[in-house]
């Protein structure tokens, strides 16, 4: 529970009779509406609008439709606390408990600070590729079991085969991710260094996630 001092519920509930909300009241509300993303096959929790999204773009530079990507770092795991790298902005004193128990972590595959992915490789292109065209169909079919618009389902069939080409013509380039689960009929996650990154993107496929807010 969240626990206020007597002024601020007074401010509070000044802002409520006056219809101003209050800082505050602003941040709750943006706190308890986090959108996070599943997988509509297994409800693995895959990525949440907390991380900063972005379009995933070819070699000519044109965005790929049905596909958005997330830039992962390391952060610092254990000892009890999780570093995303706010040093001591929340009160933390930099030099309390040294690096007792600390571990390096990417924050997307982590347990404890991610979602808990498990790298899950494929045998061959061919194999991605069969993957990939039996994951479509799969989608296909629960849009229309979950009664998605026609449009909707029509746009995604219409982005696959761009999306699949791009996918299979990075195939040496990915590796491969599932969530939980570690359910292989579930939807995959794409890991790629792009560039001089030093941490890789993580490509989700649009069509295969459904979104819930917290």
């Amino acid at each position: 529970p969240v626990i206020f001092a007597p002024s601020l519920l007074l401010q509070l509930l000044l802002a409520k009779i006056t219809g101003h909300p209050h800082p505050q009241q602003q941040s709750i509300a943006h706190l308890s509406k986090m959108l996070v993303y599943k997988c509509m096959f297994t409800d693995d929790e895959l990525m949440s609008d907390s991380y900063k999204i972005k379009d995933i773009v070819d070699e000519d530079g044109e965005v790929v439709p049905g596909l958005f990507g997330v830039e992962s770092k390391i952060v610092a795991v254990g000892g009890g606390d999780i570093d995303i790298g706010c040093g001591n902005a929340f009160g933390g004193d930099d030099d309390a408990g040294g690096d007792d128990g600390v571990e390096k972590e990417n924050n997307i595959i982590s347990e404890s600070a991610g979602f808990g992915l498990t790298e899950m490789p494929f045998n061959s292109k061919a194999e991605f590729k069969a993957f990939l065209k039996d994951y479509v169909r799969k989608v296909r079919s629960e849009m229309k079991s979950n009664g998605v618009p026609q449009e909707e389902i029509k746009q995604m069939m219409n982005e696959a085969p761009i999306f699949v080409k791009y996918l299979l013509s990075q195939y040496s380039e990915l590796q491969f991710y599932v969530g939980r689960s570690m359910d292989p009929e579930g939807t995959m996650i794409f890991a790629r260094f792009y560039g001089e990154d030093l941490t890789p993107t993580f490509v989700y496929i649009k069509a295969g996630l459904k979104q819930e807010k917290f």
